[in-house]
């Protein structure tokens, strides 16, 4: 997937905070199983560094209140807990969708493309 090219993807420096004006189109490209029953409910840490910094991972990571969004992998705060929710296991659940939803795009470098003066 062209991450670079999902709608929203942010193009600053760290902390970036969630986009959800087009996290539904994100949401639709990345074919997560739907959640709603979460007969598969697991936790993951996600810890963020850039430049030997922490970079907090935000509160409502792939939801949307606006929208009435909650995708089947988020977070409900800065703990850098992500949960997975949803009606079965997938292998979709990945560091890389985890970043689609938070709308961050990350370098071959491990940074943010911006960050190195390159593109995605």
């Amino acid at each position: 997937m062209n991450v670079a090219a999902l709608p929203g993807v942010q193009a600053t420096k760290a902390a970036w905070q969630p986009e959800y004006a087009r996290l539904p189109a994100r949401l639709a490209n990345l074919h997560l199983p739907p959640n709603g029953d979460e007969s598969h409910h697991i936790h993951a840490h996600l810890a963020v560094y850039v430049d030997a910094k922490v970079v907090p991972v935000p509160a409502n990571v792939g939801i949307s209140m606006a929208d009435r969004l909650e995708s089947p992998m988020h977070t409900h705060d800065t703990s850098g807990v992500i949960h997975i929710e949803a009606s079965q296991p997938s292998t979709v659940f990945t560091l890389g969708a985890v970043l689609d939803l938070w709308s961050v795009s990350l370098h071959r470098e491990g940074a943010a493309a911006e960050q190195v003066g390159q593109d995605g």
